[in-house]
């Protein structure tokens, strides 16, 4: 069973197809040539959900895709480690966890 994209309708392995990608908002699969069509609209042509550029994931990337990915990845725990630490703090710098103590009676 091979895997066609739905636009072009190319099958996945063959030479003419190129790569595939996945969208992270809806987890659409299509093949490059297909995102390439598509990516000035920024919406899905099978579900019209929106996606940015950093939504879209190569499947069995080359080494510059997997490299880029990474990338990303590192930056994204990194935004998501501040924003936790930030969410923990009340305005005077307090990790709130340590103000909500229970107190003894």
């Amino acid at each position: 069973l091979l895997f066609c994209c739905p636009v072009p309708q190319l099958l996945c392995g063959a030479p003419a197809a190129g790569g595939f990608s996945a969208l992270r908002a809806c987890g659409h699969v299509l093949s490059d040539r297909a995102l390439t069509q598509v990516k000035e609209d920024s919406l899905c042509p099978i579900c019209s959900t929106s996606f940015t550029e950093d939504e879209i994931v190569a499947l069995n990337g080359t080494t510059e895709q997997v490299e880029k990915l990474r990338e990303r990845l590192t930056l994204n725990m990194k935004k998501r480690k501040k924003s936790i630490k930030k969410r923990d703090q009340d305005s005077s710098g307090v990790p709130q966890k340590i103000l909500k103590l229970p107190v003894e009676s």
